[in-house]
């Protein structure tokens, strides 16, 4: 028989391995990207790198109608979209939006072929509004203007605001 503390460490085990099960899958949980409540389709599925969700830049910036040149000698990223112009590079934390040089928290990456970059960054360089759902892993951008509605992106239907991308 066991000993009540060997009944307890038994419990406590078990606990903690279920909880890193549990801790896993979610972390493992796709990330879904919309905007103005459709969904994207990404060739690069999107990715947590340093507490941040990145996307292929590619395909964000011309969803966000934004012109793209990729520099492949000095991995340089420019876009443009009516007046606002940005500029990044590859493993660089600084990028200019304009005329002003801003930091970000994880910089562009190149992974599978393609380059990958801070959703946030992007989407509020280029005037849009950025979301989190976390119980869902769904990142929700709205562009200014829009004015369609938008579908429950969780199970109580409340954004979470304020939480970094």
């Amino acid at each position: 028989m066991l000993s009540s503390k060997g009944l307890k460490g038994l419990i406590l085990s078990f606990v903690l391995l279920i909880s890193l099960f549990t801790v896993t899958a979610f972390a493992d949980s796709p990330i879904s990207v919309y905007l103005d409540g459709e969904l994207l389709q990404f060739d690069v599925a999107p990715r947590t790198i340093n507490d941040r969700t990145m996307v292929p830049m590619r395909k964000i910036f011309e969803e966000l109608g934004a012109s793209v040149e990729w520099d492949g000698d000095t991995q340089k990223i420019t876009a443009i979209k009516d007046d606002t112009t940005i500029v990044m590079q590859i493993g660089n934390d600084l990028y200019f939006c304009g005329l002003e040089q801003k930091h970000m928290d994880s910089p562009p990456v190149e992974i599978d072929g393609r380059t990958l970059v801070p959703v946030r960054t992007i989407s509020e360089s280029l005037g849009c509004a950025v979301d989190w759902v976390e119980e869902t892993q769904t990142v929700i951008i709205t562009t200014p203007g829009f004015s369609g509605e938008l579908p429950s992106f969780s199970a109580n239907s409340v954004l979470m605001n304020d939480t970094y991308i």
